[in-house]
């Protein structure tokens, strides 16, 4: 299994956390970082599509190693764990139920599933800037919602004051 690391080198401040993450990690996961710029994500990631077991982490998502852990053995072949967007005060766990938010910011596929749904057959009708549309739509078609761990995990983008009731929350 792969954690595939798509980052942007925009915005340092909101993934250093997430660095420090991976950093801790690599003795016990192969973590493949590459950089991205929002019109190529669909491209780079095609990349690595098809060869194995995946897990998206994104540059400013945080879980715990416990959620990585969780993911990595999770049965179901395509998983996420839902976090809050920008404006995070509006985006549930009952939304993310009803899939009404698109991410792939922590999400398992498996090699069975890229198998299923090759990216050589992902939907360019959506602007690339919308990448977890384009390898989503299909899948969910097909196979219905993502599998959805039961746990927010951190997402460093915009206001941070917010983080302190999540991490209370967490127990960190």
């Amino acid at each position: 299994m792969q954690i595939l690391h798509p980052y942007s080198e925009d915005r340092p401040q909101d993934k250093a956390e997430t660095l420090r993450f991976l950093d801790s990690i690599r003795d016990r996961f192969e973590v493949v970082d590459f950089v991205v710029h929002r019109s190529d994500y669909p491209i780079q990631l095609s990349r690595h599509w098809g060869r194995d077991d995946i897990i998206i982490l994104e540059d400013d998502k945080v879980p715990t190693v416990a959620d990585l852990e969780e993911l990595a053995a999770c049965p179901k072949g395509f998983c996420i764990f839902p976090y809050p967007s920008r404006d995070w005060v509006k985006t549930t766990v009952k939304d993310w139920q009803k899939h009404t938010p698109y991410g792939l910011g922590f999400a398992k596929f498996s090699l069975e599933v890229q198998k299923e749904f090759p990216s050589d057959g992902w939907d360019w009708s959506f602007r690339p800037t919308q990448c977890d549309r384009i390898i989503e739509k299909d899948i969910i078609a097909k196979r219905g919602p993502m599998h959805l761990h039961p746990t927010m995990i951190k997402h460093n983008h915009g206001p941070q004051w917010h983080w302190w009731l999540l991490d209370l929350v967490r127990g960190h």
